[in-house]
């Protein structure tokens, strides 16, 4: 799993003395901490025995869960350069803003609690604008933090074999990524590829209603713009288009579920008899009937 430096457990570990005497994060200067397919990351790693909690919820001082875990700490260099460079800008933002005349109070909220940890406010003097300093400490002690992520697992001691795991999750969750709707995202995570086949199956099914959603609505376009039908097919035509650009995949197959046609031949019962089937729906049913007798497979 994947935890952040909040957790104060975790972060304990980064900042103990090794046997040599120096903190567990000067690991990342080494060469030798450097990830071998990623020259950005930079890793130092740990194997401790942790309680994870009472065996039984209703029994807190009961008997005690323990196993071997192993941390794994990483700092992408890119990204803590990346995130330094955004935290001095916003310190030099705030700077201009207070010695522009802006109150604290007016500062965002966020601002605030920014100007308060990193910055020495003095106030003016007369009609001089106010003084504003950076504090150095605090702010050296917050971007040594900046990039870096841990992995923890009970299986992984070896950094790098953990982290490729880690990301071959990621670039599963990222196949089933819909550009309209993400279906998927509150679907169990898959971890390999046995687990990951029926998902894969219900992609394609849902990947081939969205060929059909995309190509009627192309279809819905072309007509629109087709001087050769009246005026009023054209509006029609361009209405269908425009609800079907913004229907997702989950809408669109929920308008199934709820649409009915009815044909009635008697002429006395056309007249009573009303559905809920508009018009815009006919033309769709229409242009989607059309859309799959004209689809074929070429092997």
């Amino acid at each position: 799993m994947r935890a952040t430096l909040n957790d104060r457990w975790i972060y304990r570990l980064i900042d103990e003395e090794t046997a040599s005497g120096r903190l567990a994060r000067e690991k990342f200067a080494n060469p030798s901490a450097a990830c071998p397919f990623d020259s950005n990351i930079y890793v130092t790693s740990f194997t401790e025995a942790t309680e994870l909690g009472p065996v039984k919820t209703s029994d807190p001082k009961g008997e005690k869960v323990s196993t071997k875990l192993h941390y794994h700490y990483y700092k992408n260099k890119g990204k803590a350069a990346l995130e330094e460079e955004n935290f001095v800008g916003e310190l030099h933002k705030i700077q201009k803003k207070l010695e522009g005349g802006v109150a604290r109070e007016d500062l965002e909220p966020a601002e605030q609690k920014m100007c308060e940890k990193f910055l020495t406010v003095i106030p003016k003097r007369g009609r001089g604008k106010p003084t504003v300093l950076i504090k150095d400490e605090p702010c050296k002690a917050e971007m040594l933090n900046f990039g870096i992520f841990v992995l923890i697992s009970n299986r992984h001691r070896d950094p790098w074999q953990a982290l490729r795991h880690y990301r071959r999750r990621n670039d599963i969750e990222a196949s089933y990524h819909m550009i309209k709707s993400e279906l998927d995202g509150a679907r169990a995570r898959c971890w390999d590829i046995k687990r990951v086949r029926g998902k894969e199956l219900c992609r394609l099914i849902a990947l081939s209603y969205r060929f059909h959603l995309q190509s009627t609505q192309e279809e819905a376009e072309r007509r629109s713009r087709d001087e050769e039908l009246s005026k009023l097919e054209r509006d029609r035509m361009a209405g269908v288009a425009a609800w079907l650009k913004k229907t997702t995949l989950r809408q669109f197959l929920g308008w199934f579920d709820c649409i009915e046609t009815v044909t009635v031949r008697n002429k006395r019962a056309k007249y009573r008899w009303s559905t809920e089937c508009t018009a815009r729906d006919h033309l769709v049913l229409q242009m989607l009937e059309e859309n799959l007798g004209s689809f074929s497979v070429e092997g």
